[in-house]
């Protein structure tokens, strides 16, 4: 995914899938990112991300299920509930 000029190219779909496979963190090792850069792209780009407690309650065992959110879904949910829709 990194080409010659060292430039790292993924989806929105594959940027959100590493996340939630390795973590923020584990991303921005991976690639040699700035984390607070990638927090903030994925904020910017409608990419949802683990909370901070997401991977300590799956690490002990307990269900996260419902911390998962689909590709930019979560905003337009919450934009449409605000408007009634």
């Amino acid at each position: 995914m990194e080409n010659e000029k060292g430039i790292v190219k993924l989806t929105r779909k594959q940027l959100y899938d590493e996340i939630w496979a390795l973590s923020v963190a584990g991303v921005a090792r991976k690639y040699n990112l700035n984390y607070g850069k990638l927090i903030a792209t994925c904020k910017v780009e409608n990419i949802s991300f683990p909370s901070s407690g997401y991977w300590t309650k799956k690490n002990m065992g307990k269900d996260v299920s419902n911390e998962i959110f689909w590709i930019g879904r979560y905003r337009n949910f919450i934009d449409n509930e605000r408007r009634g829709c």
